[in-house]
């Protein structure tokens, strides 16, 4: 049995968009922090557990259909 050469290891790191991306993107943009995703990501949660919006498996086929 011969041993095959190990894979090359990923690059984790997120890298920056090409420069063609940037012209496209809404000057008004921002990255969301980390307090406005886990606020965002609460309220998700909260309304899911009241019964509150769709089931998420009823939203995913509809956008598969399409």
């Amino acid at each position: 049995m011969e041993l095959k050469a190990s894979p090359k290891p990923v690059n984790h790191q997120q890298t920056p968009p090409p420069p063609v991306a940037d012209e496209n993107l809404d000057s008004d943009y921002r990255e969301p922090t980390k307090a406005e995703i886990l606020a965002s990501l609460e309220i998700g949660l909260r309304q899911a557990l009241a019964g509150e919006g769709r089931p998420a498996r009823e939203w995913l086929d509809e956008l598969l259909n399409e």
